[in-house]
């Protein structure tokens, strides 16, 4: 979106276009929607990161322990390219330790049960507010 100024200095008139982003929501259901989970599931918005984040390390800790467990006669039907990106990507991942792999093994089920959780309810609110 392009916001037009225009200046005035004396008898002349300098006009400029300043590219800015629409933030207005589509919705006022996205709004109701974010605000409901803010309220409901979350106490900030950093909660949400947070949260998200954890649950691509449990998704990619899953996948990990899927892939290792295959064979190498159905691992070796994989494109070479591809089965090598994902050998470095589970080497990578399996050379750190992540927020949600501490809380995993600090927590135990009760790590994913919250995850799990707070996602439920997400889907609860959307749910009620799209009238799905």
């Amino acid at each position: 979106m392009l916001q037009e100024i225009r200046v005035k200095k004396g008898p002349l008139v300098s006009t400029k276009y300043v590219e800015t982003i629409d933030e207005t929501p589509k919705s006022d259901k996205k709004i109701k929607a974010q605000y409901a989970i803010e309220k409901e599931v979350y106490s900030a918005l950093a909660d949400s990161v947070a949260d998200n984040a954890k649950l691509v390390s449990l998704v990619f800790a899953m996948g990990s322990a899927m892939y290792n467990a295959l064979p190498d006669s159905t691992k070796n039907n994989i494109d070479a390219s591809t089965k090598d990106k994902i050998e470095y990507a589970i080497k990578k991942y399996e050379s750190i330790e992540t927020w949600g792999d501490l809380q995993l093994k600090a927590e135990g089920t009760e790590a994913i049960d919250r995850l799990i959780d707070r996602q439920a309810k997400i889907g609860e609110i959307v749910k009620a507010i799209y009238n799905i």
